[in-house]
């Protein structure tokens, strides 16, 4: 049987967060996206559940059978009954499968530049808060030992006093601080996009410790970032 005769079936399977759409055949996973809940904020009093798309891709030996747009398919009507305000994903314009997008109703809302990839998730988190925390005087001789989550990675301790911040070494103890966040909200912090008063009124961002633990953080980033208006 030439693969062009062959019958894939598309699957779907629920894993936390997470839902896999895809194409098997002989038993093989063969193309495929993932769909996970993310929230996208209109303003400081505005949010819709958008469908975030994701991990595309197609085996090279089952391309052009169409079997990619099978999966979105599908996905969108798994989606559609799930009740998701919206769809969206991050791709290249240059791309044959934006015209896939481009076919299913997907538009180019933000044109960017710049993309991202946490390869060292300790070392990323660490290095940014040392250059956001560059010039505050908010700890002065006092430390504080933070647990960092960016979602979906696993959490991050750092420490930071009054000369930045520090991967601890040995046994670092317990933190003073617990801060979990999508890791677009801290690329958004990191860059100057949205100010740490923003995130924590659009409920970017979750924290548990000792109040005054989290205000120190807070002052010494106050002076970082711009609230996000409704245009």
């Amino acid at each position: 049987m030439t693969p062009t005769e062959r019958k894939a079936t598309i699957k779907v399977r629920r894993r936390g967060d997470w839902t896999r759409v895809y194409a098997e055949e002989d038993g093989r996973d063969v193309s495929h996206l993932s769909y996970g809940t993310q929230v996208l904020r209109m303003g400081p009093r505005g949010a819709v559940r958008m469908g975030g798309i994701g991990g595309v891709g197609t085996e090279r030996g089952f391309r052009r059978r169409g079997l990619a747009r099978q999966v979105l398919a599908r996905a969108m009507e798994e989606m559609g009954g799930e009740g998701y305000s919206c769809v969206g994903l991050y791709t290249s314009t240059k791309i044959v499968a934006h015209r896939l997008y481009r076919r299913f109703g997907l538009v180019d809302a933000v044109r960017s530049t710049r993309a991202y990839k946490v390869l060292d998730p300790r070392r990323f988190v660490c290095d940014a808060l040392d250059e956001m925390l560059k010039g505050s005087s908010g700890f002065g001789k006092s430390r504080l030992l933070v647990r960092v989550t960016l979602r979906p990675h696993d959490p991050v301790l750092v420490r930071l006093d009054g000369e930045g911040a520090h991967l601890p070494t040995g046994g670092a103890g317990r933190s003073d601080l617990s801060i979990s966040m999508s890791t677009e909200t801290f690329f958004a912090l990191w860059e100057g996009g949205i100010a740490l008063r923003y995130a924590e009124e659009a409920n970017l961002l979750e924290w548990r410790g000792e109040e005054s633990s989290y205000r120190q953080l807070a002052a010494a980033l106050a002076g970082r970032g711009r609230p996000l208006e409704v245009g």
